[in-house]
């Protein structure tokens, strides 16, 4: 690639990104310099110059992105601003010979609970060749979390066309809140390049260097998901160190790109797990699939209405006592159930004779509600198990009622292949 190519994509992204030149980050701090700041660690690139051979060659690329709300683009204007995209037209202006597509699995208010039943269903169905996995936002603290994103990185790096993959940390609120901490200790594990938006812009946010508003939406309170300056600034973060990997291949190996002498290291094996391999193998069932073994009191709703949220189908019911039971092979149950301010109650959530689990469908928030998944039981003997969810009459210190959807079950650990 030659460099004139890489300034015309680096000018779209700052003509994007200092629109407002006020609200732009100080002399101190340009953007040429912000982009090393977010590289966490290269990796190895093994699979990624393959992926720059094969688009150098004019072969179809596939960038994927899977993650919550600023993956999927919540607070940019149009499509085109959102960095998934800005990062998808990096590969279509420097290959110009390949064809370009890009599969957004991002999915708002969602982490690799869930994230990691509906890998193949949103991403690996479309065969991506290059992959950015952003969930340091929307996950939280624990260990639960930890086994379900490693599930989400080797459900990816397993599949047949060896995708190349990068992990993305982004921050959301004032707090600067992320979990990269324990998503880069799985990124070194697996030899993973990792981009840190947090750690090039937080620090400027912090010290009031940089106006939130110069790289955040403020739409309304409590909104801080980037805006499309903040889209372009993370883009360009990400392909900053791609047009860095692509001169290092041009530098360092023989042959034109493309062509059939040139000489790549090999890809190296899948390691061993750091945490477990039970949720690299996982199965989805939303509602409308989901085949009670017995139910009272419990309704289906195929088509239903829920803004924000995809496959929105449930099971609800709204009267205390209420039991529906399904029985799931695997070794580990995931449930998903809509959470709202109102009339939202509890239910009672138990595996075989495992102690319950008491799930709250009622939250403060006024924003509007979302799907959550809950990881229900773990580390389960192999075999088929009962899953028994019984709603309950407490209910939520603010709760005016007891009105519970369950969206849908996961099983981890079912098998060799996703299903």
């Amino acid at each position: 690639m030659t460099a004139h190519r890489f300034a015309i994509v680096t000018t779209l992204l700052c003509v994007v990104f200092l629109t407002h030149a006020s609200l732009a980050i100080g002399a101190r701090d340009p953007l040429d310099a912000l982009a090393p700041k977010s590289l966490v660690s290269t990796g190895n690139l093994a699979r990624l110059d393959r992926v720059f051979e094969r688009a150098e060659a004019g072969r179809h690329i596939t960038v994927g992105v899977i993650g919550g709300s600023i993956t999927e683009g919540c607070a940019a204007t149009e499509p085109k601003y959102r960095y998934a995209n800005l990062v998808a037209r990096w590969f279509a202006k420097t290959f110009p010979k390949a064809k370009v597509s890009l599969v957004n699995a991002g999915v708002g208010a969602t982490g690799t609970h869930y994230g990691c039943l509906r890998a193949h269903r949103d991403l690996l169905s479309h065969h991506p060749n290059f992959v950015i996995v952003e969930f340091a936002v929307n996950d939280g603290p624990g260990k639960s979390y930890s086994e379900t994103y490693e599930g989400v990185i080797r459900q990816i790096l397993s599949a047949p066309n060896h995708p190349a993959v990068m992990e993305l940390f982004l921050i959301f609120g004032h707090n600067g809140a992320s979990e990269e901490i324990p998503e880069e200790k799985i990124g070194y594990h697996y030899g993973l390049p990792m981009i840190s938006y947090y750690n090039a812009v937080w620090p400027l946010l912090r010290a009031k260097k940089l106006a939130w508003s110069a790289v955040q939406s403020l739409a309304f309170p409590g909104d801080f998901h980037p805006n499309n300056r903040g889209h372009a600034l993370i883009a360009y973060c990400v392909t900053h160190f791609l047009h860095q990997c692509l001169n290092k291949l041009t530098m360092n190996t023989r042959g034109e790109l493309g062509s059939h002498n040139r000489r790549l290291p090999p890809i190296p094996p899948l390691p061993k797990p750091l945490y477990t391999n039970i949720f690299a193998h996982t199965r989805l069932w939303e509602a409308g699939k989901l085949k009670p073994t017995s139910n009272h009191g419990w309704k289906l709703h195929k088509l239903a209405n829920i803004p924000s949220v995809k496959h929105p189908g449930y099971w609800s019911s709204d009267k205390p006592g209420s039991v529906i039971t399904f029985s799931v092979r695997g070794r580990a149950v995931l449930l998903s159930y809509y959470r709202h301010d109102g009339g939202y109650g509890k239910v009672s959530v138990q595996v075989d004779h495992n102690p319950p689990r008491i799930l709250d469908a009622w939250f403060a928030a006024t924003w509007g509600g979302y799907r959550k998944t809950s990881l229900v039981a773990n580390h389960l003997p192999p075999g088929t198990h009962t899953v028994r969810v019984t709603l309950l009459k407490a209910q939520g210190s603010g709760s005016t009622g007891h009105r519970f959807l369950l969206m849908a079950l996961g099983a981890a650990g079912v098998g060799s292949r996703p299903q």
